[in-house]
């Protein structure tokens, strides 16, 4: 398997406190790479119909929200 490298990545977003980048994209799989700064929000609430996310977290927390309705709406 060849290695993903973040200089290869296709950039999605790039902003003072948010980075997004497209590492690989297959149908049956795309890997991206975050980095959010403290206090960053994310998406806002969605569904995904043909993919299951899953995240690893390198350093910090990261707080879901899930349901119908985000906490405090």
């Amino acid at each position: 398997m060849t290695a993903l490298r973040l200089e290869d990545g296709e950039t999605i977003t790039r902003r003072k406190r948010r980075v997004l980048l497209l590492l690989a994209e297959r149908p049956e799989v795309s890997i991206t790479w975050s980095h959010y700064a403290p206090g960053e929000r994310g998406p806002d609430l969605h569904v995904h119909r043909r993919h299951t996310d899953a995240f690893y977290v390198l350093a910090g927390e990261l707080t879901f929200a899930l349901g119908p309705r985000s906490p405090g709406a």
